[in-house]
């Protein structure tokens, strides 16, 4: 299954706002936060909660 459209969006708009490194796999089923080594995501609220907590650190 791969995220679609809308959530990859979302999850784009996020990364940008907090200047967080994304990668998304090439299914587009996975999206990887923090670059390499980074967690792995396969739904838009876990990795946007993701980056939005990178920004605290």
């Amino acid at each position: 299954m791969s995220l679609n459209k809308p959530d990859r969006q979302t999850i784009i708009k996020a990364a940008k706002e907090n200047d967080a490194k994304i990668k998304f796999s090439d299914s587009l089923g996975r999206v990887q936060v923090g670059g390499s080594g980074g967690s792995v995501y396969t739904d838009r609220t876990s990795a946007v909660n993701a980056i939005n907590g990178s920004k605290k650190k």
